[in-house]
């Protein structure tokens, strides 16, 4: 690895994703940026090998238990995928709650919450519900209200379980995007925390 090499000087990898077209994300080797944060960072350990998984304990919808993860899930925290993955029942019982809210009332819809090792993790209606004016793709860089013709949450189905016989979600970039995200290959944990937006670099 770069670390080994004594190419950079810290085990760290670190994520910083924006959804806009004037701030730049960016992929940061060798730590993080402090001023990046705006919040502290909350670790969460690696559970098994080969990917990025943490502990799921709980997902809510507008803050109330949707009890999808009763005998445990892990969620595995991948920048590869662009949407978040879920278990087709999990999934199921996600749609069932948001699928009466018509596109234009998208500020309406409940925030969706993952609990991982104690942590709540919110994404408001915007971080995981793509709009469409009709002239361009799907788009988080949503229209005004009463040009907004079509909506679509960012999930997809995928059922798979870990070795335990947990669900596993994929927190991909509809995640990420909410968060800076660090990854610690040495101590083999992910730490969360609030961007600094004032922060982030202007194109």
């Amino acid at each position: 690895s770069l670390y080994e090499q004594d190419k950079i000087g810290s085990p760290l990898f670190t994520f910083k994703m924006i959804r806009s077209n004037e701030k730049v994300s960016e992929l940061i080797l060798g730590g993080f940026d402090h001023d990046d944060l705006d919040s502290r960072i909350t670790w969460s350990s690696v559970k098994g090998d080969g990917y990025w998984s943490v502990e799921l304990q709980d997902v809510l919808l507008g803050g109330q238990s949707l009890n999808l993860c009763h005998d445990g899930c892990i969620a595995i925290i991948d920048s590869g995928t662009s949407t978040l993955t879920a278990p087709t029942p999990h999934l199921q019982g996600v749609m069932e709650k948001i699928q009466g809210y018509e596109c234009k009332d998208i500020d309406q819809v409940p925030a969706l919450s993952f609990k991982i090792e104690g942590k709540v993790y919110d994404l408001k209606p915007e971080d995981y519900i793509a709009t469409s004016d009709g002239k361009y793709m799907y788009t988080y860089e949503h229209p005004p209200v009463d040009q907004i013709v079509d909506c679509a949450p960012q999930f997809m189905a995928f059922d798979a379980k870990d070795e335990a016989g947990r669900p596993i979600w994929i927190l991909g970039d509809t995640f990420m995007s909410s968060l800076i995200t660090i990854f610690d290959v040495e101590a083999k944990r992910v730490g969360f925390a609030e961007p600094n937006l004032a922060d982030f670099e202007t194109e």
